[in-house]
């Protein structure tokens, strides 16, 4: 089973993400801030892929996406509904960018396409 974490300060979204992609078999792990998840990343529990939100109440998103690249080798996917951080050259880093929607259906065919090609 293929564990997601999913980085969102919107404790509702984070629900429907986490619901919707249990119900798809995923492995699903929360965290509402950026220390919090990069606490259970260096305490070395297994991640498949990242889902990040960019607006976390303790730090910025894409020095957070740096510090999990440097961390490590997974995908991950900003789910974000401030558009203007496409442009930002950090933002190329990620293997995904997509707005933030109620329909996943977006989400859902990036996590296929990065989880199993």
């Amino acid at each position: 089973m293929k564990t997601l974490l999913i980085i969102e300060d919107d404790q509702s979204y984070s629900k429907v993400l986490a619901t919707s992609l249990a119900r798809k078999g995923f492995r699903i792990i929360v965290h509402n801030s950026g220390s919090q998840a990069l606490d259970f990343i260096e305490q070395g529990n297994p991640t498949d892929l990242v889902i990040l939100d960019l607006k976390l109440p303790d730090m910025d998103g894409l020095s957070l996406m740096e510090q999990i690249k440097k961390r490590l080798d997974v995908p991950v996917v900003i789910n974000s509904g401030y558009s203007q951080y496409k442009s930002d050259f950090i933002s190329w880093l990620a293997d995904a960018y997509i707005d933030k929607s109620a329909d996943l259906e977006e989400l859902n065919l990036i996590i296929n396409k990065l989880l199993i090609g």
